[in-house]
């Protein structure tokens, strides 16, 4: 007897036959654990029922690759991790009042035919980065980091999490609140601690406010801070070296173990013709900045913020409007160190995945970056809503990047983020040559695979 697809239910299209609902309940022991013994059964049974499709819910993949739906109406996913042994984990962005709490999603495709069966929920009002590492589970919120004991096999945690990373600023213009992560391969945690502000103005977003130097936020925010993979119990403040400065906001971040560095994707300064409308035009306004992807190393580097910005047309940073500079005017922001790629202004760079796997058929292997889409274009359309593909070469990215999927916008114009069907945030590949989409609008994840 065969299971029938569904309709599409909380987890997407999934099996529904009795037969099917018993297998999973005897999977499940009490911890909520898995028996893979029971779970290689039914794959045995069901695998290969779904299909994977080019053109799934009308997106653009490159040439070869289909997709599936994982799961879906999860909720407002912002970053992904599959664990080795294949658990998808999702960190829901934290609502305002009234709105479903953050926290993280587990799934587990146990019938190998593309979409979660099973799905655990566990904490709360996280909404910032995650991380597998040595055998755990960390998660970020915008107080601190922390991390979940995981046993093989488990959906669950097996224990309360342990506070490794607290201490953050609070500030009182509280944006870009929520912190990336990253592991190295040498026993160091990253933790990117933004800006709380966009250009350090003496009044945040004030139309012809100058900026405030030196900016009081460099001390304790706008960089990237390594810390202990393994040490519960540090403060942001009194342990961990600072790694980069002058970056304005991240949400995403990856180790490259093949160079050796830290890749950053860095979300650019906005409102250029709100606040300075006698130097930029609307349209100078919509192309500036870039967003940036920026590439660390053990040699600390300060990348300009709030003093500069990065400039795509004239490919230098230039001085800021706050700092006296009229679009043109480089002053001494010759001495800040310059991305290794850029992209459109204001389409929101919100996660990166490095391919180890070379799933996508590139011999050097190389990086996905997933953008968000943005709403500083106004009043224009705005831009993103889209996957990279960023190859690389002897190991590092590199001066190019290509369309991997596209579409989730849908076919209307997006003049705001609201506007969008979906929009593209986190980002995983895992051991069976996968790459995972979220969508932190309607709670979709998309598991993109090569036509067979």
């Amino acid at each position: 007897m065969a299971c029938q697809p569904s309709e599409t239910g909380v987890l997407g299209p999934r099996a529904s036959c009795l037969m099917f609902v018993m297998s999973l309940m005897a999977m499940l022991t009490p911890s909520g654990r898995i028996s893979l013994a029971v779970a290689d059964a039914v794959q045995k049974g069901h695998a290969g029922e779904s299909k994977c499709v080019p053109n799934i819910d009308d997106l653009r993949l490159a040439k070869g690759f289909c997709a599936v739906v994982f799961a879906d109406g999860i909720g407002a996913a912002r970053h992904l991790v599959v664990s080795p042994d294949g658990m998808v984990f999702a960190v829901l962005q934290a609502q305002r009042k009234g709105s479903p709490p953050g926290g993280v999603v587990a799934l587990k495709d146990v019938d190998g035919d593309g979409h979660a069966d099973i799905e655990r929920r566990f904490g709360s009002n996280f909404g910032s980065d995650i991380a597998w590492h040595h055998g755990a589970l960390f998660v970020a919120s915008e107080a601190a980091i922390v991390r979940y004991a995981i046993t093989q096999d488990a959906l669950e945690p097996t224990a309360p999490p342990e506070t490794i990373v607290t201490g953050f600023p609070e500030f009182d213009d509280g944006e870009h609140r929520r912190k990336a992560i990253a592991f190295d391969n040498r026993g160091g945690l990253y933790v990117l601690v933004a800006a709380p502000n966009n250009s350090c103005q003496a009044l945040n977003r004030a139309p012809g406010s100058p900026g405030l130097r030196p900016c009081p936020y460099l001390k304790d925010a706008a960089g990237i801070w390594r810390f202990s993979d393994s040490q519960p119990g540090q403060r942001h403040g009194h342990d961990g070296k600072k790694m980069a400065g002058g970056i304005r906001n991240s949400l995403g971040m990856a180790w490259n173990q093949r160079s050796q560095t830290l890749l950053v994707l860095q979300e650019g300064r906005d409102e250029l013709n709100v606040a300075w409308p006698q130097r930029y035009s609307d349209g100078q306004g919509a192309e500036l900045p870039s967003e940036e992807l920026l590439e660390i190393s053990d040699k600390y580097a300060d990348f300009g913020w709030p003093y500069c910005y990065h400039d795509p047309f004239q490919d230098k940073r230039v001085l800021a409007p706050e700092y006296g500079g009229d679009g043109n005017q480089v002053g001494d922001c010759g001495r800040f160190a310059l991305p290794i790629l850029t992209f459109v202004a204001h389409s929101s760079p919100t996660a990166i995945v490095i391919d180890d796997r070379n799933i996508i058929g590139n011999r050097q292997g190389g990086a996905y970056v997933s953008f968000h889409g943005g709403w500083g274009r106004r009043p224009f359309s705005q831009a993103g809503y889209s996957v990279l593909f960023v190859p690389f070469a002897s190991g590092r990215p590199s001066q190019r990047w290509e369309v991997f999927a596209e579409g989730f916008a849908g076919n209307s114009v997006v003049r705001m983020p609201q506007d969008a069907r979906f929009r593209p945030a986190g980002l995983a590949v895992d051991g069976g040559g996968h790459l995972y989409v979220a969508d932190s609008k309607m709670g979709r994840i998309w598991r993109v695979s090569r036509e067979s």
